[in-house]
């Protein structure tokens, strides 16, 4: 039993191998896109303004989110945005308009420059 357990760490020693561990980059994106994280952001922002944007069962448990006032103002003016981008991006996919861009024509030989008299 105990003869063939593998030795451990001592405390300190597992503190420097966690620093000095790369980090599980697919963990740390997934950990950012948690539901949990964006309800402990929410719950700080709450505690800051003092504004209620979370709505809460008896347990305390997080139910749904609450826009009002200001916060309102902002998520639909980010709503209107988000939606009038989405339209322009399909509308041009279905027409197939090309994207804006800068033509550079260039001609054989020496580049002349010429001055645009101005009628001042």
């Amino acid at each position: 039993g105990a003869a063939n357990a593998p030795p451990q760490l001592s405390d300190e020693c597992k503190l420097l191998a966690d620093v000095a561990e790369p980090p599980n980059m697919k963990r740390a994106f997934e950990t950012t896109l948690s539901v949990a994280l964006l309800e402990s952001q929410l719950s700080s922002l709450e505690s800051k303004t003092g504004l209620p944007l979370i709505n809460r069962d008896r347990r305390g448990n997080a139910q749904s989110l609450s826009l009002t006032g200001w916060t309102a103002i902002a998520g639909m003016a980010a709503m209107v945005v988000l939606v009038a981008a989405g339209g322009t991006y399909a509308w041009r996919q279905y027409k197939g308009v090309p994207d804006s861009v800068t033509v550079v024509l260039k001609s054989a030989g020496k580049p002349r420059y010429n001055r645009v008299a101005s009628s001042d």
